[in-house]
C-alpha cells in the first residue's frame, strides 16, 4: 500500500520555503501554500464581510480589502491580530487536510505544506516530518526586498514567531539556504530521495 509523506516546511520569511516547495514540485511532489490558502480565502465575500465587521470599515480601499492596512491593524492591535486569526486558521487548516486527502486519493508519495506559523499553531503534530528553512537574517531581508517588501513587515512578522533555534531543535530536518540555487537542490535531493 502507497504511504503518503506527509512534510512541513516552515522558518521565517524569506528563508527560501517557497523555493523549497518549487523543488519538492519537481520531484511530483503535492504542494500546498498556507499564504495561499489565505488569499484564496480572502476573495470570498462571506469571510471578506466577516473580516470587515470584526476589523472595522476602514480596512477597506476602493471596495476591497487593502492587505497593506490590515498588516499596519493587526501588526500594532495584538487583539485584532488574534480576531483574525481565530476565523482564518480554522479555515487554512482544513484546506490542508483536504488537499491531503487529495494528495492521497491522486496516489502521491509525497505531501508538502507549506506553514510559516507552523509551530505557533501547534500543526506540526498533523506531519510526520518537519523541515526548517534557515538563513541569515541580511540575506533574508535582501530576498524579501527584491520581492518588494518592507524591512519593518519583516521585523513584525519575525516577532511573532517562535525563536528560530527552538524551531530547528523541533525539526526533522533543517536546510542552511545561504547559498546558491543549485546549492539548495543539491542538499534537499539527498532528502527527497531518502523520503521517497
Amino acid at each position: 500500500m502507497l504511504t503518503l509523506q506527509k512534510i512541513a516546511i516552515t522558518g521565517e520569511p524569506g528563508s527560501g520555503k517557497s523555493t523549497v516547495c518549487d523543488i519538492f514540485q519537481q520531484y511530483h511532489a503535492y504542494v500546498v501554500h498556507a499564504d495561499n490558502i489565505v488569499h484564496h480565502l480572502l476573495k470570498n465575500e462571506t469571510i471578506i464581510q466577516k473580516i470587515i465587521e470584526l476589523l472595522g470599515s476602514g480596512i477597506v480601499t476602493n471596495n476591497q480589502i487593502d492587505h497593506q492596512k490590515v498588516a499596519d491593524l493587526v501588526f500594532t492591535h495584538p487583539e485584532a491580530l488574534q480576531k483574525l486569526e481565530n476565523l482564518l486558521h480554522p479555515l487554512v487548516k482544513r484546506e490542508i487536510a483536504v488537499q491531503m486527502h487529495q494528495a492521497l486519493l491522486q496516489r502521491y508519495s509525497l505531501f508538502v505544506a507549506e506553514i510559516p506559523l507552523l509551530f505557533e499553531q501547534k500543526w506540526d503534530e498533523d506531519f510526520n516530518i518537519v523541515m526548517t528553512i534557515c538563513a541569515d537574517d541580511d540575506i533574508k531581508k535582501m530576498r524579501l526586498r527584491q520581492k518588494g517588501a518592507d524591512t519593518k513587515d519583516y521585523n513584525r512578522r519575525v516577532q511573532r514567531m517562535m525563536d528560530e533555534q527552538e524551531k530547528v531543535s523541533r525539526s526533522d530536518y533543517v536546510i542552511y539556504n545561504n547559498g546558491s540555487l543549485l546549492e539548495l537542490k543539491n542538499s534537499l535531493r539527498k532528502i527527497i530521495e531518502e523520503l521517497s
